[in-house]
């Protein structure tokens, strides 16, 4: 069982009944390897990053591991986090599966 822990935040109108928390799973094989979560597609790609920083010497060529630290080095972390799984997804079986979840119950008069 893995635990996530995420920054509570409220949505623009000030609400704190709800939270949408964007989640990331890494897969290898049939395994889950690598969970994070935050409140914001940014937020997340750092966490993501993070997690390549860790990985891509070990999964990538050189060249491409070389040009996933440059990215990082810049603060590109979407683009190095693009680029590490389209890179390592051609030969291993590591994938990415991102979503959006909406924690919280509507107000009153509200759907969904």
């Amino acid at each position: 069982m893995a635990t996530v822990a995420v920054p509570r935040a409220t949505d623009a109108s000030g609400d704190s009944g709800r939270l949408t928390v964007h989640v990331a799973v890494v897969h290898v094989d049939d395994e889950i390897c690598h969970i994070t979560a935050d409140t914001s597609d940014e937020g997340l790609a750092h966490r993501l990053a993070e997690y390549v920083r860790e990985q891509v010497r070990h999964q990538l060529r050189s060249q491409q591991a070389e040009e996933v630290m440059r990215r990082l080095a810049r603060g590109d972390a979407a683009g190095a986090v693009e680029l590490y799984f389209a890179a390592v997804g051609r030969w291993d079986r590591e994938r990415l599966v991102t979503s959006k979840v909406v924690l919280g119950w509507p107000r009153k008069g509200e759907t969904g």
